[in-house]
């Protein structure tokens, strides 16, 4: 099956963060998404959104390309993605 599964919204409010409610949600999605019978997860992040690139590099997420312009044209995006049958996903930048 080379189906993909695209993650299109995940928000945390302030006071809930580092709290461990993104790697909840994101692990359920996963679990939905193998479930479906689907390996490859993909999600995009704001380039300046350390804190989520960080959370979602520990969670196994690596960086496949750059999306220019993705936010309203103003602000770029990273797209990561996971392989959750094989590891992770090679780095296609």
């Amino acid at each position: 099956n080379d189906a993909e599964a695209l993650l299109s919204l995940l928000a945390v409010t302030a006071g809930a963060r580092r709290q461990g409610v993104a790697t909840a949600v994101v692990r359920g999605w996963e679990r939905c998404a193998e479930t479906a019978g689907i390996g490859i997860v993909n999600l995009e992040a704001r380039e300046s959104n350390a804190a989520a690139l960080a959370c979602y590099g520990r969670l196994g997420y690596r960086r496949i390309a750059r999306v220019p312009g993705y936010y309203l044209g103003r602000e770029d995006a990273v797209r990561l993605a996971r392989d959750l049958w094989s590891g992770p996903i090679p780095d296609r930048r």
